[in-house]
């Protein structure tokens, strides 16, 4: 994760349960890892792949997930 970041790939944690909300630790959101929220693979690749279009910048695709997850 720390080699992709440094190498500018945005990384996105989620997760393959039925439900939940994926929480990133401090480390990781320093790093500029972005969380899926709630949202399941399929979907975040989606989005990903769509954020990726407008920006490489991780706060901003972050706040797309969160507003997709309606936390924002």
């Amino acid at each position: 994760m720390k080699d992709a970041r440094a190498k500018g790939v945005v990384v996105v944690f989620t997760t393959r349960t039925r439900g939940g909300r994926v929480e990133i630790n401090e480390e990781a959101k320093k790093l500029g890892v972005v969380s899926g929220e709630d949202l399941d693979g399929l979907k975040v690749r989606m989005l990903l792949v769509a954020a990726l279009g407008e920006t490489s910048d991780t706060a901003v695709i972050q706040g797309h997930f969160m507003k997709l997850a309606g936390r924002n």
